[in-house]
């Protein structure tokens, strides 16, 4: 069981009157390192960089949330919060590639600064500086901010809820969870994703035996349900069924099922997808939102049918790609192309002692810290909150299509819980060398 609501250690060595003393400095820090590196590298565009501007500027010339170069044609294939945000971007005289990675490098910032708030709350102050110095200076959540990509965003707007939920005075506080659930909310129109975030808060809360446990979470999920509604009743009109936030996901769990093309060439891999016959040229062919859906039925009837027909195969490839969702050695961050093989046979020890400190220091460190914190039984609602949502996306990952990026929005609530984890070793230790007993904290 969570206790209620407290988030002290049993050390007192975590104190409340850390709250913001040091939120500025890895705010700072976190700025500078990404203005910086915006500056030397430019602004990043994808292919879905480039979906998100179209429909921005469809809302800003057009008032239509549509893919179609008219506007005419309305879309349902992406969720509304970030090309919204381009819109207004664009609305205000702004260049939208330019102000959005601004906006989001402010947003990261303030991430890097709620690290360490939230940190501080379930560790002693130099683990939550690690915490916090850790997202600062991490390549991958740099190189997010300055893409024109949801992850940025979606990362401070699930952290400002973490942080509501976690700083309110007393057991319930209805108007931060309110604002916790709505904040939630947003965030799953921005990554759908955020939907089953919204469970999990709601979980946590809910988890004691306290009379008000499950208001708690009541209010935490309708103040979301409606935030979501309006956009779910426009999606769902439009698809003649029940659209949440977007179609289209059923991609990223066909692809892992084609264990005939390379998961880790996207060079190769979506190309290959826009000509197979079964699903990607419907999926790339559907206009409508009920093309959409229709496509999106297909998918996930090949799903099943593949994993059906090689089950064996797909549970060795999928066991095979896992670790490249939390493990990287952030070559794009730093313009290396080798592979870790390559460097192995060239005997270019440089790149290959980069590579492996980079995957150390930001990888393998604080999951095996995190790993600790979540063999022992949290203290808090806040180190449980951290546990509970970077478990949940690990476990939700394993049957989709992996890339790096995806594995961003919890990177915070890994770190949290391995200072967290870091802190209880250092508590237990000093209970034992002075009562001479293993107790449990």
């Amino acid at each position: 069981m969570v206790p209620e609501h407290t988030d002290e250690s049993t050390s007192g060595s975590i104190q409340r009157s850390h709250g913001a003393s040091g939120f500025l400095p890895w705010l700072l820090l976190a700025f500078v390192v990404r203005a910086i590196y915006l500056i030397s590298h430019g602004g990043i565009v994808s292919d879905d960089s480039a979906s998100y501007l179209r429909i921005a500027n469809n809302l800003a010339t057009h008032g239509a949330y549509s893919l179609d170069p008219a506007g005419a044609v309305p879309t349902i294939r992406f969720a509304p919060i970030y090309p919204v945000v381009l819109a207004g971007l664009q609305l205000v005289g702004l260049t939208p590639v330019v102000a959005v990675v601004w906006l989001q490098i402010v947003a990261d910032a303030l991430a890097a600064g709620l690290v360490w708030v939230l940190a501080s709350r379930v560790a002693p102050r130099r683990w939550a500086n690690a915490a916090a110095a850790l997202y600062a200076l991490h390549p991958g959540a740099i190189m997010a901010s300055v893409s024109v990509l949801t992850e940025t965003l979606f990362t401070a707007l699930v952290l400002t809820a973490a942080t509501c939920i976690a700083t309110r005075r007393g057991a319930f506080h209805g108007p931060r969870l309110a604002v916790a659930g709505a904040l939630l909310a947003v965030a799953a129109l921005c990554r759908p994703i955020g939907m089953l975030y919204i469970a999990v808060f709601a979980g946590v809360l809910a988890m004691t035996f306290r009379p008000a446990a499950v208001a708690r979470a009541m209010l935490l999920v309708a103040t979301s349900a409606i935030v979501i509604a309006p956009w779910s009743w426009r999606s769902s009109v439009l698809a003649g069924q029940l659209v949440p936030i977007q179609a289209a996901g059923p991609v990223l769990f066909y692809v892992p099922t084609r264990m005939d093309w390379d998961q880790r060439d996207q060079a190769a891999l979506w190309p290959a997808f826009a000509q197979d016959e079964a699903y990607g040229r419907l999926f790339a062919q559907a206009r409508s939102p009920r093309e959409m859906v229709a496509a999106d039925a297909v998918g996930r009837r090949l799903i099943l049918q593949n994993i059906r027909e090689r089950p064996v195969a797909y549970l060795r490839a999928r066991a095979k790609a896992i670790p490249y969702l939390v493990l990287t050695s952030f070559d794009s961050f730093f313009g290396r192309s080798k592979a870790f093989g390559t460097a192995l046979a060239e005997r270019d020890w440089i790149s290959l002692a980069a590579k492996l400190t980079a995957m150390v220091v930001f990888c393998i460190v604080p999951l095996v810290l995190a790993a600790a914190g979540a063999a022992r039984r949290p203290h808090s609602e806040t180190s449980a909150l951290a546990l509970a949502l970077w478990t949940t996306t690990f476990l939700v990952h394993l049957p989709m299509w992996i890339e790096p990026r995806f594995w961003l929005p919890v990177v915070p609530f890994v770190l949290i819980t391995a200072a967290h984890a870091g802190a209880r070793r250092r508590v237990e230790g000093r209970i034992q060398k002075r009562d001479g007993a293993g107790l449990a904290v």
